[in-house]
């Protein structure tokens, strides 16, 4: 099976950095909402706005600035072709 350039993969079949970023985002996004829901459930007060506000701008700045660089990437490797 060829490890093409879309699996995430690279050519020795390790994970590249940026999708070892974004699978460290979904996990961290994740975890903090469980533990916000149960911090509610359990105290009866939320986290504070400011610390969610930040938490997710954190991550979607990361995650934005890493699909910004692929797509970059993807434009640049095109640039001397035609297609149709």
């Amino acid at each position: 099976m060829r490890i093409g350039k879309r699996s995430g993969r690279d050519e020795r079949g390790k994970l590249r950095f940026a999708s070892q970023i974004v699978i460290l985002a979904i996990i961290n996004i994740t975890l903090y909402t469980a533990a916000a829901f149960i911090m509610q459930w359990l105290t009866e007060v939320p986290p504070p706005d400011s610390l969610t506000v930040a938490f997710f701008a954190f991550w979607g700045t990361e995650c934005a600035a890493l699909a910004l660089k692929r797509i970059m990437d993807g434009k640049n490797k095109n640039d001397g072709e035609i297609c149709d």
